[in-house]
């Protein structure tokens, strides 16, 4: 009922009061960086990472390497495959 609204209003002020008991205005709290970013448009928070990331440097291999070597390992296993099944093994 109302009760329940009365102590959740002054749960709320006490929770903004100061340490002399005067509550706190907008200004004297200050907003801190993880609010910030949840009030932010998920569209700007991507393009804030994207930023980051081209200031930071890339870390990883280019993607065309990532293609290149998962070839090579494709057509050596089917050769290995190949190679077994036959029973003619190149190297042993």
């Amino acid at each position: 009922g109302l009760s329940g609204v009365r102590v959740q209003r002054r749960v709320a002020i006490l929770a903004s009061a100061d340490e002399n008991g005067q509550p706190k205005t907008a200004t004297e709290t200050p907003k801190t960086s993880e609010m910030a970013e949840e009030d932010m448009p998920i569209w700007v928070r991507r393009e804030k990472e994207k930023e980051l990331q081209e200031k930071e440097g890339s870390k990883d291999l280019p993607w065309g390497l990532y293609l290149l070597a998962s070839v090579l390992i494709a057509i050596a296993a089917v050769g290995c495959i190949f190679e077994f099944v036959d029973g003619n093994a190149f190297f042993g």
